[in-house]
């Protein structure tokens, strides 16, 4: 994941000018999904810095305020949009940071900048809400990066209520249980778009990716066969 179209890079900035001419700089060396991500003024947030001046607030602790990221956010994503143009796929990451509600209503909003996927925008004791993100929206969505048990990700996916399984190697168990998955992803018309956090070393990244990539595909060629042997199986029973 994803493929066909050139790989995944993660971009942020501080500004959204600085997020869009990182993003061109990735472009023109060939990657065409890119996951943008911008920080808010003094503010805590993900995938990119906090310039600025922190608010004030009643505690010494870093703040983040959801209806000031989902605007900021937004804003980044049209701009995106309009200066890289449509043929880069673009990807943000909500990191489970909103309410229900409001990640409800922030998948709304992006649905007309057609992102690639939405990633993360619930937390994994609020995936009920994917059932109703899924009635008022289109935006393809991906989940998965703090699932530790296949009754959090197998309801979903038998559902189609998300697009992209996103799911650590090593929080899902292991090999086996990942073959397992992307297979089960291939009957449900979910891909597998699996997490590897970018503090991981590439001697680390590179062996683990190789072998999610023998893991994705071997059960790509399970199912077909399995698929395969049904149709001939039936064909038999006539």
């Amino acid at each position: 994941m994803p493929g066909g179209g050139g790989l995944l890079r993660a971009r942020g900035g501080d500004e959204i000018p600085e997020v869009i001419e990182s993003a061109r700089g990735w472009m023109a060396r060939g990657f065409r999904h890119v996951r943008v991500q911008v920080g808010v003024s003094g503010m805590a947030g993900y995938g990119a810095g906090r310039r600025g001046e922190a608010p004030r607030a009643l505690h010494a602790g870093a703040v983040f305020e959801p209806a000031v990221y989902m605007r900021r956010a937004l804003k980044m994503l049209e701009e995106c949009r309009k200066q890289l143009g449509d043929e880069v796929e673009l990807l943000h990451d909500v990191h489970e940071r909103l309410s229900p509600r409001q990640a409800v209503g922030f998948a709304k909003a992006v649905e007309p900048l057609r992102l690639f996927f939405l990633e993360d925008p619930l937390s994994p004791e609020d995936i009920s809400y994917f059932r109703e993100m899924r009635q008022q929206c289109a935006t393809p969505i991906a989940m998965g990066e703090l699932f530790n048990s296949p009754h959090e990700w197998t309801g979903l996916m038998d559902e189609r209520l998300i697009d992209f399984i996103r799911i650590h190697l090593s929080q899902a168990g292991g090999l086996t249980p990942c073959r397992k998955i992307a297979a089960l992803g291939e009957l449900h018309g979910v891909r597998t778009a699996w997490h590897g956090p970018g503090t991981c070393r590439r001697s680390g990244t590179r062996p683990t990716w190789r072998w999610i990539w023998l893991v994705t595909t071997s059960a790509s060629r399970n199912t077909r066969r399995f698929r395969s042997g049904c149709k001939k199986s039936s064909r038999a029973v006539r």
